[in-house]
Protein backbone atom coordinates (compact mmCIF):
# COMPACT_ATOMS: atom_id res chain seq x y z
CA UNK A 1 0.00 0.00 0.00
CA UNK A 2 2.80 2.23 0.79
CA UNK A 3 4.28 1.74 -2.76
CA UNK A 4 1.03 2.32 -4.38
CA UNK A 5 0.60 6.00 -2.71
CA UNK A 6 4.52 6.93 -3.34
CA UNK A 7 3.64 6.45 -6.65
CA UNK A 8 0.31 7.70 -6.60
CA UNK A 9 2.16 11.04 -5.64
CA UNK A 10 4.78 10.67 -8.21
CA UNK A 11 2.15 10.55 -10.83
CA UNK A 12 0.00 12.94 -9.39
CA UNK A 13 3.30 15.56 -9.28
CA UNK A 14 3.94 14.90 -12.58
CA UNK A 15 0.60 15.92 -13.85
CA UNK A 16 0.16 18.98 -11.80
CA UNK A 17 3.94 19.72 -13.39
CA UNK A 18 2.80 18.97 -17.26
CA UNK A 19 -0.02 21.36 -16.29
CA UNK A 20 2.17 24.27 -15.22
CA UNK A 21 4.67 24.07 -18.19
CA UNK A 22 4.73 27.65 -20.22
CA UNK A 23 5.43 25.39 -23.41
CA UNK A 24 2.94 27.58 -25.34
CA UNK A 25 4.49 30.73 -24.31
CA UNK A 26 7.54 29.44 -25.44
CA UNK A 27 6.53 28.07 -28.93
CA UNK A 28 5.07 31.36 -29.66
CA UNK A 29 8.00 33.57 -28.21
CA UNK A 30 10.10 30.90 -30.76
CA UNK A 31 7.57 31.03 -33.56
CA UNK A 32 7.53 34.82 -33.69
CA UNK A 33 11.53 34.79 -33.47
CA UNK A 34 11.52 32.08 -36.59
CA UNK A 35 9.28 34.78 -38.46
CA UNK A 36 11.72 37.40 -37.64
CA UNK A 37 14.83 35.28 -39.14
CA UNK A 38 12.80 34.79 -41.85
CA UNK A 39 11.99 38.42 -42.52
CA UNK A 40 16.18 38.93 -42.21
CA UNK A 41 16.82 36.39 -44.81
CA UNK A 42 14.36 37.93 -47.28
CA UNK A 43 15.87 41.80 -46.67
CA UNK A 44 19.77 39.88 -46.93
CA UNK A 45 18.50 38.23 -50.47
CA UNK A 46 17.24 41.43 -51.44
CA UNK A 47 20.23 42.52 -50.59
CA UNK A 48 22.16 40.49 -52.32
CA UNK A 49 20.16 40.95 -55.27
CA UNK A 50 20.86 44.66 -55.47
CA UNK A 51 24.69 43.72 -54.93
CA UNK A 52 25.33 41.33 -58.15
CA UNK A 53 23.18 43.48 -60.19
CA UNK A 54 25.13 46.72 -59.43
CA UNK A 55 28.49 44.36 -59.49
CA UNK A 56 27.13 43.41 -62.93
CA UNK A 57 26.41 47.27 -63.78
CA UNK A 58 29.73 48.06 -63.19
CA UNK A 59 31.31 45.30 -65.24
CA UNK A 60 29.37 46.85 -67.95
CA UNK A 61 30.40 50.18 -67.45
CA UNK A 62 34.08 49.49 -67.22
CA UNK A 63 33.93 47.39 -70.88
CA UNK A 64 32.07 50.33 -72.23
CA UNK A 65 34.57 53.25 -70.73
CA UNK A 66 37.35 50.50 -72.26
CA UNK A 67 35.65 50.62 -75.87
CA UNK A 68 35.16 53.88 -75.44
CA UNK A 69 38.84 55.08 -74.68
CA UNK A 70 40.16 52.49 -77.69
CA UNK A 71 37.79 53.84 -80.17
CA UNK A 72 38.46 57.81 -78.81
CA UNK A 73 42.73 56.66 -79.26
CA UNK A 74 41.48 55.57 -82.69
CA UNK A 75 39.59 58.45 -84.30
CA UNK A 76 42.42 61.02 -82.77
CA UNK A 77 43.89 59.94 -86.13
CA UNK A 78 41.56 61.42 -88.08
CA UNK A 79 40.74 65.41 -89.12
CA UNK A 80 38.52 66.24 -86.06
CA UNK A 81 35.72 67.96 -87.53
CA UNK A 82 34.03 64.46 -88.29
CA UNK A 83 34.56 63.05 -84.88
CA UNK A 84 32.80 65.76 -82.99
CA UNK A 85 29.52 64.53 -83.09
CA UNK A 86 29.86 60.66 -82.21
CA UNK A 87 32.49 61.46 -79.57
CA UNK A 88 30.12 63.58 -77.66
CA UNK A 89 26.84 60.91 -78.55
CA UNK A 90 29.36 58.20 -77.21
CA UNK A 91 29.96 60.75 -73.78
CA UNK A 92 26.62 61.16 -73.66
CA UNK A 93 25.57 57.63 -73.60
CA UNK A 94 28.41 56.75 -70.87
CA UNK A 95 27.35 59.69 -68.48
CA UNK A 96 24.15 58.50 -68.73
CA UNK A 97 25.32 54.49 -68.02
CA UNK A 98 27.59 55.96 -65.16
CA UNK A 99 24.31 57.91 -63.33
CA UNK A 100 22.14 54.46 -63.80
CA UNK A 101 25.49 52.49 -62.21
CA UNK A 102 26.00 55.29 -59.68
CA UNK A 103 21.76 54.94 -58.55
CA UNK A 104 22.05 51.02 -58.60
CA UNK A 105 25.11 51.57 -56.06
CA UNK A 106 23.12 53.92 -54.20
CA UNK A 107 20.02 51.68 -54.26
CA UNK A 108 22.55 48.32 -52.97
CA UNK A 109 23.60 50.17 -50.45
CA UNK A 110 21.04 51.88 -49.12
CA UNK A 111 19.41 48.49 -48.72
CA UNK A 112 22.69 47.54 -46.80
CA UNK A 113 21.76 49.87 -44.61
CA UNK A 114 18.57 48.60 -44.18
CA UNK A 115 19.44 45.23 -43.77
CA UNK A 116 21.74 46.40 -40.90
CA UNK A 117 19.55 48.66 -39.24
CA UNK A 118 16.62 46.05 -39.83
CA UNK A 119 18.58 42.86 -38.28
CA UNK A 120 19.72 45.26 -35.23
CA UNK A 121 16.38 46.21 -33.86
CA UNK A 122 14.70 42.89 -35.08
CA UNK A 123 16.75 41.13 -32.69
CA UNK A 124 16.99 43.25 -30.15
CA UNK A 125 13.28 43.07 -29.55
CA UNK A 126 12.89 39.69 -30.25
CA UNK A 127 15.28 37.80 -28.63
CA UNK A 128 14.70 38.95 -25.11
CA UNK A 129 11.39 37.47 -25.45
CA UNK A 130 12.88 34.18 -26.52
CA UNK A 131 15.46 33.91 -23.88
CA UNK A 132 12.71 35.44 -21.45
CA UNK A 133 9.93 32.32 -22.24
CA UNK A 134 12.91 29.96 -22.31
CA UNK A 135 14.01 30.79 -18.67
CA UNK A 136 10.33 30.81 -17.66
CA UNK A 137 10.01 27.30 -19.12
CA UNK A 138 13.19 26.09 -17.76
CA UNK A 139 12.12 27.70 -14.39
CA UNK A 140 8.96 25.54 -14.65
CA UNK A 141 10.75 22.22 -15.53
CA UNK A 142 13.20 22.37 -12.34
CA UNK A 143 10.67 23.23 -10.28
CA UNK A 144 8.50 20.27 -11.25
CA UNK A 145 11.74 18.04 -11.22
CA UNK A 146 12.00 19.26 -7.15
CA UNK A 147 8.72 18.26 -6.83
CA UNK A 148 9.23 14.51 -8.58
CA UNK A 149 12.31 14.14 -6.48
CA UNK A 150 10.73 15.03 -3.03
CA UNK A 151 7.88 12.34 -3.83
CA UNK A 152 10.38 10.09 -5.01
CA UNK A 153 12.45 10.49 -1.90
CA UNK A 154 9.26 10.04 0.29
CA UNK A 155 8.33 6.95 -1.63
CA UNK A 156 11.62 5.59 -0.58
CA UNK A 157 11.71 6.83 3.03
CA UNK A 158 8.00 5.07 3.31
CA UNK A 159 9.56 1.86 2.15
CA UNK A 160 12.56 1.90 3.86
CA UNK A 161 14.76 1.31 0.96
CA UNK A 162 18.05 3.72 0.95
CA UNK A 163 18.34 5.57 -2.41
CA UNK A 164 22.04 5.80 -3.94
CA UNK A 165 23.16 8.85 -3.66
CA UNK A 166 23.25 10.55 -7.13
Amino acid sequence: MKSSSGIRCLSEELQRALERLPEKVAAEAIKTFMSVIHSIVLQQSEERQLKKKSENMESKFQTQLEKYSENAMQNSAQPPHKNNYSVSKNEMKLDAFRKQVEEEKARYLNSVRTSRAMTLNNLQTSLPNVFHALMGFSGVCVQAFEGISRCSEAAVSYSGVVSPAI
